[in-house]
Order: C-alpha cells, then structure tokens, then sequence
C-alpha cells in the first residue's frame, strides 16, 4: 500500500484500516540482542504475509519493546493479528533459542500478554509514520 493509493480493494470490500500496536517483552527484560531481532522481524513478515495483513513499518527499541504499523483486512481482527505475531514468534524465539529455555520454564512466556494500540486516520497516519522513522534514526 503506497500513501498514493491509501484504499485497498478486496473481493468483498474496501478498506483503509491502520493500527499503531506496540508490546514488550515479558517483564521488560532485555532480551532481544541484534541478531534476534533480525529473527523476530523476519518471523513477522513472514506471519503476517502468511495470515493477510500487512506491517507497513515495525522496529525493536531498548531491546525489549516493539512498534508497529499494521493495515488489516476488516476480516482480520487486531486482536487475531497481534495474537498471530506475538505467538507464533515466540514459539520460533524458544524454539532456536535454547539460551531462553530457562526463561520459558520461568514465566512461561517471551511476550508480555498485553498490548497498546490505537487507530489511524489520514492525519494521523503521517504523524506515526514520521514518529516510527524518527524513533529509528535516534536509536543508531
């Protein structure tokens, strides 16, 4: 979706709905180190191109909170989306993380089970948008 053409045309509707969604690590701990960062951000893509919605920017801060920008399908909820990469992303981080195993059999979970989110207009989008980017340069 380019800001050009903000609509998206389905079969059975059009739709133009944009999330802010941000989440941390269960207990803020600083967990995610660069590597499994790049790992959890490709696991994201992967989950949301395999479930139908699209992240149009997402980033990793302080190495234990996410952000992101996500456009779903009326026939997705939020919940359900965030669900799919909150989940499935852990599974993958325990699974080829043997190093977390005793975080697993601590709390059980690598993301804290909560969530902020908020919808986007046509104003506010290019706001977020300017904040996301800004919030990557001043972390370089």
């Amino acid at each position: 979706m380019s800001m050009d053409n903000k609509f998206i045309n389905a079969r059975t509707s059009v739709y133009n709905t944009n999330y802010h969604v941000v989440w941390c690590v269960k207990f803020r701990e600083e967990l995610i180190n660069k590597e499994l960062e790049e790992e959890i951000l490709d696991s994201f893509k992967r989950i949301s191109k395999e479930k139908g919605f699209t992240i149009t920017n997402i980033y990793i801060e302080d190495r234990n909170i996410v952000q992101c920008f996500l456009n779903i399908p009326p026939k997705i909820s939020l919940t359900d989306a965030v669900k799919y990469l909150k989940g499935i992303s852990a599974r993958h981080i325990f699974m080829f993380h043997p190093e977390l195993e005793e975080k697993k059999k601590r709390d059980g979970d690598f993301w804290n089970r909560s969530y902020f989110a908020e919808t986007l207009g046509e104003i506010n989008e290019e706001e977020a948008r300017k904040y996301l980017e800004k919030q990557k340069v001043d972390k370089r």
